[in-house]
C-alpha cells in the first residue's frame, strides 16, 4: 500500500490547468482502485510522472519543471530527465531534481 491521489482530486488538478501530474511514489493510484487518476489524466492527453525524486529541493512556489525524454517509437512511456527551473530575483536558475534511468 502506498499513498495516492483520489479521481476527485485529478479531475480537480485538471479543472485548474495543470499539464501533468509528478509523484514520489510508483503511481499515482493503485490497481486496486482501477487505475482512475491514470484514465482521467491519459483522457485528457495529460503526463502522469511517476518515481521523481527531490521534490522537497523545489520551492512550493516561483518554480517550474521540464520534463526531457526521449522519443521511443510506438512506446506508451519511457525514462525521462526532469529539470527544476527555480526563479530568483536575479536571474533564472537551472538545477537538476532527478535523473531516473531503466
Amino acid at each position: 500500500m502506498f499513498p495516492s491521489v483520489s479521481s476527485e482530486a485529478a479531475e480537480f488538478l485538471l479543472q485548474r490547468g495543470v499539464s501533468a501530474i509528478g509523484i514520489d511514489t510508483f503511481s499515482p493510484d493503485r490497481p486496486e482502485d482501477g487505475f482512475k487518476v491514470h484514465k482521467v489524466f491519459l483522457s485528457a492527453r495529460k503526463i502522469i510522472i511517476e518515481n521523481v525524486a527531490n521534490l522537497d529541493s523545489m520551492p512550493p512556489t516561483r518554480s517550474f519543471v521540464m520534463t526531457l525524454h526521449i522519443k521511443i517509437k510506438d512506446g506508451t512511456e519511457g525514462p525521462v530527465r526532469l529539470a527544476g527551473l527555480i526563479e530568483s530575483e536575479e536571474e533564472q536558475v537551472l538545477k537538476t531534481i532527478a535523473v531516473k534511468d531503466f
